[in-house]
């Protein structure tokens, strides 16, 4: 309603549907619904749960007649133990680890992998004894299809994306998974949660025994995110915080609307001049505008020698006293990663500092204008204000345990 009345001038007169998918437009006689037919069939999803000690167990015998599974976690560090942990115990299991925490060049490898392991076209053997460790990014984008899936717990919207890559197409299932199963994960110690306490508390109340997709989509969603009608719930510390937290979006979000009174200057409309030329490139400005925690980005490379960089995975090799040709430096693009957001918040600008600029020759190039380094010694290690990482093709960039 919010948007439609941003868009139109006018406050709309609709009731919030609970059909799905349903197409809302407007036009000169004002704001129209209407559900869409769609060809999905109804899928039903069995919810059980699963403590972290019993995962091995779990996972054994739900594959002991062959098939795949997938284990979803809320944060890289967690997602990485668990694949660890997992390959430890279940040694004739092939386990991937998959999280946003990787090169983009590695992580476009691992997606190719994964998709072709269990996407619509793969088969029996390539889905047997497979276990895909991952955060979110395993609930993007993919066209992936897993015969049992494990989460954790985690808002109702992304619980259902996630379940979306559960039993996703026709494919031949192995006896003991013939029904869409999905097991939420209670971790052993329980830990900040990355999402609002409040939403997860309201996912937990609404998240039924059986889940009806795509039919229960919009009555579950609407449920968790709508206005507490009880009185204690609404005076919760949770609620408050959750109303807390929107209206910092908010204001924040609002530092950078275009007021629609500055539109009609005859000189003064166009993009550039809406640009804070203070803000030049700064990492800092960047990163200030994002509806998220703030991070940083970096190219991460190798050292080879005191004049000669590499990448981690392909092996290219980058002399550091040459200037760097588009497609050299397009390679180097390609080894970005996000650090930690441990380097965010109060250290972020010790972060910066501590980080290293391209070489003098390198900054030549038009491409890596304004990026930052992270060389990695012969161990695939660096320490970055005082925090040790290591990165790896396998697991992705790992932060070592505070001292």
């Amino acid at each position: 309603n919010e948007l439609i009345k941003a868009y139109t001038g006018k406050q709309p007169d609709i009731e919030k549907s609970l059909e799905y998918p349903v197409l809302t437009w407007t036009d000169s006689e004002g704001v129209h619904q209407k559900a869409l037919k769609n060809n999905i069939p109804e899928k039903h999803i069995k919810i059980s749960e699963i403590k972290e000690n019993e995962l091995i167990f779990n996972l054994s015998d739900k594959l002991s007649d062959g098939g795949c599974a997938s284990v979803i976690v809320n944060s890289v560090s967690y997602a990485q133990k668990l694949a660890l942990y997992i390959e430890d115990k279940m040694p004739e299991y092939h386990v991937i680890c998959f999280h946003s925490r990787f090169t983009a060049s590695d992580r476009a490898d691992i997606e190719r992998n994964i998709l072709s392991l269990t996407g619509k076209e793969s088969n029996t053997s390539e889905r047997n004894k497979l276990i895909v460790v991952g955060t979110q990014v395993l609930e993007q984008s993919l066209d992936i299809d897993f015969d049992y899936m494990i989460t954790e717990i985690c808002p109702m919207d992304l619980l259902l994306q996630r379940s979306g890559r559960l039993q996703r197409h026709k494919l031949k299932r192995p006896e003991k998974l013939k029904n869409a199963e999905l097991a939420i994960l209670r971790p052993e110690i329980e830990k900040k949660s990355v999402y609002s306490p409040w939403i997860i508390k309201m996912t937990e109340k609404y998240l039924p025994e059986k889940l009806i997709i795509p039919s229960d989509i919009p009555s579950l969603v609407s449920s968790v995110y709508a206005e507490p009608q009880n009185t204690e719930e609404k005076s919760s510390d949770e609620y408050r915080d959750y109303i807390r937290m929107i209206n910092d979006k908010k204001s924040n979000a609002n530092k950078y609307c275009i007021k629609s009174n500055q539109l009609n200057s005859r000189y003064k409309n166009t993009i550039a001049y809406f640009l804070d030329d203070d803000a030049g490139n700064s990492k800092q400005a960047e990163a200030s505008v994002r509806d998220s925690d703030e991070s940083i980005e970096v190219l991460i490379l190798k050292r080879k020698s005191s004049h000669e960089y590499m990448t981690v995975s392909e092996n290219y090799e980058f002399d550091t006293t040459l200037p760097l040709s588009d497609s050299e430096a397009k390679i180097i693009l390609n080894q970005r990663i996000r650090l930690p957001l441990y380097f965010s918040g109060y250290r972020f600008n010790e972060t910066i500092e501590s980080l290293e600029s391209p070489p003098k020759r390198w900054q030549e190039s038009q491409w890596l204008k304004g990026e930052l380094l992270v060389i990695l010694d012969s161990n695939n290690e660096a320490e970055i204000s005082g925090r040790k990482i290591r990165y790896s093709s396998k697991y992705g960039l790992e932060m070592s345990e505070q001292r």
